[in-house]
């Protein structure tokens, strides 16, 4: 049984159980498929179970994460001329390539 704070294992759930005892006997009868249909299977079972609490209630909705913000970085990028080695800044070195394209 699971205890708080005493870094024991959690007992298992009831969908739990039910996938490992039917996820079994759904491989045995195909063989050839892969997990990831198998888990949904057994999955869409769960839904119809007489085992399930919340037998043929729609799944919650589950609301989209919002990503968190990035810093923005404070250092520009500089690159080396071919004929100097000189740094200068990455945005100088652009409009120059530019201006010899013309």
């Amino acid at each position: 049984m699971y205890r708080l704070g005493s870094g024991g294992k959690r007992a298992p759930s009831l969908y739990n159980k039910y996938v490992a005892e039917n996820l079994k006997t759904w491989r045995e009868a195909n063989p050839d498929r892969p997990v990831k249909e198998a888990m949904s299977a057994v999955a869409a079972q769960w839904r119809d179970a007489p085992e399930n609490p919340n037998r043929g209630q729609e799944p919650k909705k589950r609301s989209k994460k919002v990503p968190a913000e990035k810093p923005a970085a404070a250092t520009r990028t500089t690159r080396k001329t071919a004929a100097t080695g000189d740094a200068e800044p990455a945005e100088d070195a652009e409009a120059e390539a530019d201006a010899d394209v013309e």
